[in-house]
């Protein structure tokens, strides 16, 4: 794939990916409800279900892949996996703004890089092919559709489950700390509530920046995702 990714949302190729893109959209319907036109339902081990001593009564998961994540990893279902290992290599495009890129950082280094066991690497050229892609690009398309804020789908699938890179997009060119936060989450496997095993509500506290619709000043991954990552990686 090249820099250039307008065609993505040009003409028909925007009517059969819509339906799918929207549901990982932050403010927009959680995937779940998408089962129909997906992949065929896996039945991952969970995280936390199959060794309870590892967990909290009441706690849930919600990382990819979840009893309730309806999809597999693969190329051009446009949904979003785990990312493939716990060095995230990450590249901006000019089309995010100098401002956009200082909030996306702050939280990449804050909330990734210091307080779970992923180390972000920011990195001055993308790499789009071969066996060690760039792990995440943020870009902001020419087109756009209505009522999405931030889009995250995988790009290079490795296996069923994880991804060597990432597409993070966002509608504006200064996306806030949330939406950083949001997409990034997805980015390394993070899902809402609804995708969660057990279901939890999708405005669940514990969720943090995963919320959706997002809550104000909630720009932070908190502890249980970061909980979620760290079992992962």
């Amino acid at each position: 794939m090249t820099d250039s990714d307008a065609r993505i949302f040009k003409g028909a190729r925007w009517a059969p990916v819509v339906g799918t893109l929207c549901l990982v959209a932050l403010g927009i319907t959680g995937a779940g409800s998408a089962s129909t036109a997906l992949a065929d339902a896996q039945d991952p081990p969970s995280m936390c279900f199959d060794s309870p001593a590892d967990c909290t009564p009441g706690d849930f998961d919600n990382m990819f892949p979840t009893k309730n994540t309806p999809w597999k990893c693969r190329d051009g279902v446009r949904l979003y996996c785990q990312t493939d290992n716990s060095t995230l290599t990450v590249w901006h495009s000019p089309t995010i703004a100098p401002d956009g890129w200082v909030r996306i950082k702050a939280v990449l280094k804050k909330d990734f890089d210091r307080t779970t066991d992923l180390k972000v690497k920011f990195v001055k050229k993308p790499v789009y092919s071969g066996p060690a892609e760039t792990d995440i690009i943020y870009k902001k398309p020419k087109r756009w559709p209505a009522g999405i804020y931030g889009l995250t789908w995988c790009n290079d699938a490795v296996d069923e489950v994880k991804c060597d890179q990432h597409l993070v997009l966002y509608k504006s060119a200064t996306p806030g700390k949330i939406y950083a936060c949001h997409e990034t989450g997805h980015a390394v496997g993070l899902t809402h509530g609804n995708n969660a095993y057990p279901r939890v509500s999708n405005t669940d506290s514990r969720l943090g920046c995963m919320r959706t619709p997002p809550l104000t000043g909630v720009d932070t991954l908190g502890g249980h995702n970061r909980k979620m990552i760290n079992k992962t990686y």
